[in-house]
């Protein structure tokens, strides 16, 4: 019989954790909460069986000695990014391991991790509910004091439907959407506050969405897509910019 095995990673953002459990049947449930580390992936839920190879292969590793004995970080300082596998043995004993920023990766707890890192890109095929986002246009040169149109799709890639904030009302409930640039022709040590932009895309600055808003939330369908133009005001120093877009969004499914 395999163990149960839990793997959790703040790694790609310490508010929006990814969750993997994998049961003794091989039933693999992951949710990722963000997903900066990988940025073509959706967020969202996502769960199927794992093939058969990669469940033996965990259970093998982290049913070993050599994880078992293997150093864990004590404690973590506040706000420090940290990885951790739990393990419920057939047996009833547990073990438990987390490595921080504090350490180096401990060999047995990495080449049990590339396994369940082969297990996520696995399981991302199958989503349940799941949200993925992109950007249709983003100009790539803008004159300084003008106001750029910012263009996002979003798309449920998953198979259950849900409802998300609508575009205007984001910043109030539900959903935030910031845009931050910082200066990429300068070196970092060099780089001041007036070198660092930060705003928010909401409904003071969209401009067009399809389909037509007209209700406080979007239903998306699986498959459904949704399509929102922003006007922003680029009033930075002239120079290059590494320009990036992050979405916080809640979704509600039927069931509340």
């Amino acid at each position: 019989m395999q163990p149960t095995v839990s793997y959790l990673s703040t790694a790609a953002d310490d508010r929006h954790a990814t969750r993997l459990v994998i049961a003794p049947d091989g039933v693999g449930k992951l949710a990722i909460g963000s997903n900066r580390d990988v940025r073509t992936r959706p967020i969202g839920r996502f769960e199927a069986r794992i093939p058969s190879r990669l469940a033996e292969q965990l259970g093998h590793l982290v049913s070993g000695a050599a994880f078992a004995q293997s150093q864990s970080q004590s404690a973590l300082v506040p706000d420090e990014s940290y990885r951790r596998i739990q393990v419920a043995l057939p047996d009833g004993s547990k073990i438990d391991k987390i490595v921080g920023e504090e350490m180096a990766t401990p060999r047995p707890f990495g080449e049990a991790e590339r396994t369940l890192g082969e297990a996520i890109e696995y399981l991302i095929r199958s989503p349940v509910a799941a949200l993925a986002m992109g950007t249709a246009t983003l100009p790539p040169r803008v004159r300084q004091g003008e106001a750029a149109e910012i263009e996002l799709q979003l798309v449920n890639v998953g198979r259950l439907p849900y409802r998300i904030a609508a575009p205007d009302r984001w910043g109030q409930e539900g959903a935030t959407c910031e845009l931050s640039a910082i200066r990429s022709d300068i070196p970092l040590a060099e780089l001041g506050m007036q070198d660092q932009h930060f705003a928010q895309l909401d409904g003071g600055g969209l401009v067009a969405a399809s389909p037509r808003i007209t209700r406080p939330t979007i239903q998306l369908a699986p498959g459904a897509q949704v399509r929102v133009v922003f006007k922003q005001i680029i009033d930075w120093q002239i120079g290059a910019n590494t320009v990036e877009l992050a979405l916080s969004v809640t979704a509600e499914g039927e069931d509340g």
